[in-house]
């Protein structure tokens, strides 16, 4: 296999605030870069929400990822120790990570199966090759980035073997079993149960856990208990999208249509009438307020026609007011004014 096909990912710290970060090594400039492949959303987790395969480790501690999915096919190695020269200078623990990405075949998958075994051995030994390549290509470079030796971390995938058969060589291969990949179980690293496992892992085929295009997505994790190292393995935590199972009644009124369609109709119909009931109400409120004219007139002519009658004698009123000018002309002086010019007429004749 061409090894340009591989991407190489190392997550470290540097001296300066820029924090932990991802850098791609297989680029020659080694730019800050967060692999694609953990940022996809795979895992289906019991409440229905999906999340990435790192959720199900804690990057301080030992573990390990080996999954293919999305047409690749990865090996992640988390919570290693950084140099203790460089733990000293930056004051604290520095914890590392490795990521080998390539593309999905059977000679890619036989190769990070085998970095995978030599993984999980030399998490046992601190001071393992294995450990030390890792440790010894990474440095500070300046405050706020890092640099890796990428041939040595290059050499460690396409040298595995070099590596891996003297670590496995005392295990028969009559031990491989296909059930290894979903058999989760706990083992102490000092019982021979340990390194079945291992050569398990190392040589049982990703494909014999499904025939589909399904994810696969093993995981590994070492812890302490009781001053024994410890190996937590989940074997393939991948499972189907968890579908929410629907009771049979609520499946027949799906089917059924007509109970469920009553329901609406007896709202509507007692609904219908107060609508049309409060429409009534209102134009009767509208007209009345909106012409106010045309009902007045109609109620006036019913009471001219009763006081008709009683109208006519209103001339008796005019009597009344006779008898007032009737005084005035009681002074008479005027009709003895009259009188005395004309005798004077009479004498001419």
């Amino acid at each position: 296999m061409n090894e340009n096909q591989v991407e190489i990912y190392i997550r470290s710290s540097p001296l300066g605030d820029v924090g932990i970060h991802w850098r791609n090594i297989s680029k020659p400039e080694q730019p800050v870069e967060e692999p694609v492949v953990l940022k996809q959303r795979i895992i289906n987790r019991d409440d229905g929400q999906k999340v990435t395969i790192n959720s199900l480790i804690k990057d301080t501690k030992p573990s390990l990822i080996l999954a293919r999915y999305g047409n690749k096919v990865l090996l992640q190695l988390t919570g290693l120790d950084a140099t203790e020269a460089r733990s000293q200078e930056m004051g604290r623990r520095i914890s590392e990570s490795v990521l080998w990405v390539v593309d999905d075949s059977p000679e890619a998958e036989s190769q990070l199966k085998k970095l995978a075994a030599c993984a999980l051995l030399s998490f046992c030994e601190k001071e393992s090759t294995f450990l030390t390549i890792i440790r010894s290509s990474i440095d500070f470079d300046g405050l706020n980035g890092f640099k890796v030796d990428a041939e040595k971390i290059e050499q460690l995938y396409s040298n595995v073997d070099k590596h891996f058969n003297p670590l496995l060589s005392e295990v028969s291969s009559s031990d491989i079993s296909p059930s290894v990949w979903s058999t989760p179980e706990t083992i102490d690293i000092q019982s021979p149960e340990f390194k079945v496992l291992v050569k398990q892992i190392s040589q049982t085929s990703l494909s014999n856990l499904s025939k589909t295009e399904e994810p696969v997505v093993v995981v590994a994790q070492f812890k302490k208990e009781d001053n024994r190292q410890q190996l937590v393995y989940k074997g393939n935590v991948w499972k189907p999208e968890k579908k929410i199972p629907v009771p049979a009644d609520s499946k027949r009124k799906v089917q059924v249509p007509p109970p469920p369609d009553p329901l609406p109709p007896k709202k509507n119909r007692l609904a219908v009438p107060l609508i049309i009931l409060l429409i009534a109400i209102l134009a009767i409120i509208y007209v009345n307020y909106q012409f106010p004219a045309t009902p007045t007139p109609k109620p006036k002519p019913t009471p001219k026609s009763t006081p008709t009658p009683t109208p006519t004698p209103t001339p008796t009123p005019t009597p009344t007011p006779t008898p007032t000018p009737t005084p005035t002309p009681t002074p008479t002086p005027t009709p003895t004014t009259t009188p005395t010019p004309t005798p004077t007429p009479t004498p001419t004749p």
